[in-house]
């Protein structure tokens, strides 16, 4: 049993760093700008979610790009990758991977 939660943390890291790079390249076509976009990433969490975390110095900016302020246009660059179901398509390709070494 171990094995197999053991494949699953190797899988969670690796998607963790591919959708890292996947929403990071999507911010960045949005407009946002590149010290705010080089100081997020995505981690999966205990409760088995991924989320997007920032460094504390840009996270205000980070969310006057993804939700506006009155003179910043919201751009929803996280909500529109959320909701695209990437994440979650990333995860199962990198699980089939893990799974296929138990074999």
């Amino acid at each position: 049993m171990s094995d197999i939660l053991e494949a699953f943390d190797r899988a969670a890291e690796r998607a963790s760093y591919a959708i890292t790079s996947n929403l990071k390249q999507q911010a960045l076509s949005y407009g946002w700008n590149s010290p705010v976009v080089s100081k997020m990433q995505v981690v999966y969490t205990a409760d088995q979610t991924f989320d997007v975390e920032f460094a504390d110095d840009i996270r205000e900016q980070a969310m006057n790009l993804e939700y506006g302020t009155e003179v910043i246009r919201p751009t929803a660059a996280l909500r529109k990758y959320d909701n695209s179901g990437d994440a979650e398509d990333t995860l199962a390709y990198f699980l089939e991977s893990e799974f296929k070494k138990l074999l």
